[in-house]
């Protein structure tokens, strides 16, 4: 009966590090990891691979493929548990994971990552308002703005930095500190945007109508 392999959902962001978790602690008395391989699901073949056959583990000889991470992938050891690193982190990276332990006594060890990487929106042009007329003589406005660098959620910590200093979590929050917020105003927007509070409202059209 083939047993349910444990998965992790980690979240990265195009450009920055992200690390999978890897379980290589050992169960027995006595044990030790002898090979470590990193496969990604689409691909069917190994990534990365740490080989610690007739060596200590600290000093195994680590590969890793050029055609996938190269040399931004590494491995360390003294996080709890193990992580595999990824350093400057690409759109192509997104994919689910197996980290694949094999011990010297105990049964080998299967876990599952799932990998998303997010890519930040890149600044185009200014962004202005465009008054608009609607068929019925409706006014409305609109305006497209777009964020180069880090993705607006870095740009609401650095916000509220600003406002309270590093330790913001203790500061009272003042009514006139909510008027600089204006990046975290725009985060909730966007938020509620996606994932509104309250259900789409609709209409039954009973006559055709020219769009």
């Amino acid at each position: 009966m083939e047993t349910s392999v444990p998965i992790s959902h980690i979240v990265a962001l195009v450009g920055d590090s992200a690390y999978l978790p890897c379980d290589i602690s050992t169960t027995h008395e006595g044990d030790s990891v002898h090979l470590v391989l990193w496969y990604r699901e689409d691909l069917g073949t190994s990534v990365y691979s740490i080989d610690a056959r007739n060596r200590e583990f600290g000093i195994a000889e680590r590969w890793s493929d050029d055609t996938v991470f190269s040399h931004r992938a590494y491995f360390m050891l003294d996080k709890k548990p193990a992580q595999l690193g990824i350093e400057n982190t690409r759109e192509e990276d997104a994919g689910i994971y197996r980290c694949r332990v094999d011990f010297q006594i105990g049964q080998t060890r299967n876990s599952k990552v799932n990998l998303t990487v997010i890519e930040c929106p890149i600044l185009i042009a200014p962004g202005k308002y465009v008054e608009k007329y609607g068929r019925y003589g409706e006014t409305f406005q609109t305006k497209v703005v777009g964020y180069q660098g880090g993705c607006l959620v870095e740009k609401v910590y650095k916000e509220l930095r600003e406002i309270y200093g590093k330790t913001p979590k203790s500061a009272p929050i003042k009514y006139e500190d909510l008027q600089h917020m204006d990046y975290l105003e725009r985060a909730i927007k966007e938020t509620m945007r996606i994932f509104p509070a309250v259900p789409a409202i609709a209409r039954y059209l009973t006559e055709d109508v020219k769009m």
